[in-house]
């Protein structure tokens, strides 16, 4: 997902990735509060322990979490978790929420 080109009327409140409101990195899998498990500018895939068709929605890098695992058909979600709060998907958020589902993917076989 490509980052927007020059500047365009936003709606009041929100902001758009790139056209000089918001520049940050998506990593190249977050559109309208979902994740997909894609890859970033260098090319390394958000959850690498996961199938690559899953997609979730993560709040506060980790903490709630809904995300469903195509290949074994499971859909899991949790709020209030234990993991330390992160403000962004990047670094140690995505990691533990990797970390996470693949530990339940590894249960469930």
């Amino acid at each position: 997902m490509p980052k927007a080109h020059g500047k365009a009327d936003v709606i009041s409140g929100e902001v758009s990735y790139g056209g000089g409101t918001q520049q940050e990195e998506n990593l190249g899998c977050y559109s309208n509060m979902w994740w997909i498990n894609g890859v970033d500018a260098r090319g390394v895939r958000t959850f690498p322990d996961l199938p690559h068709e899953m997609f979730s929605a993560v709040g506060q890098g980790g903490t709630h979490v809904m995300a469903h695992l195509t290949s074994p058909g499971l859909t899991v979600a949790w709020t209030r978790s234990k993991l330390p709060a992160a403000t962004k998907m990047t670094g140690a958020g995505k990691d533990r929420v990797n970390y996470a589902l693949s530990l339940l993917l590894r249960a469930v076989g």
